[in-house]
């Protein structure tokens, strides 16, 4: 955040300071509140709420709560691994779209 501030950026980072983990918390646990939701109506079975929904809210809630917002490289090291692994799932995703080419050169 320091780096935005000196920079001049007026980032949502900045502008909520130190209310931004509950901030971020609150609007994580609104998506995963909506997946829940959308797995009862679709009638999920235990294996969609075990990954979809408990996995990613893990996942997502000790991201919020493990970094360092004042250390950079912590901020970075965070926004890489989740950078990442959007690739990755994406990369998944089309892979397996039907009468995707990709998916049928991957054996799948």
């Amino acid at each position: 955040m320091k780096d935005d501030e000196k920079a001049g950026v007026k980032s949502f980072a900045v502008r909520l300071g130190g209310r931004i983990r509950p901030v971020l918390s609150l609007f994580a646990l609104t998506i995963f509140a909506t997946l829940a939701w959308a797995g009862y109506l679709n009638g999920q079975g235990t294996p969609y709420y075990v990954v979809s929904v408990f996995g990613s809210s893990a996942l997502c809630l000790w991201h919020i709560w493990s970094f360092d917002s004042k250390d950079p490289q912590s901020c970075w090291e965070v926004f890489v691994v989740r950078l990442l692994t959007w690739l990755h799932a994406s990369d998944l995703i089309l892979r397996c779209l039907p009468g995707s080419s990709l998916c049928r050169g991957a054996g799948l």
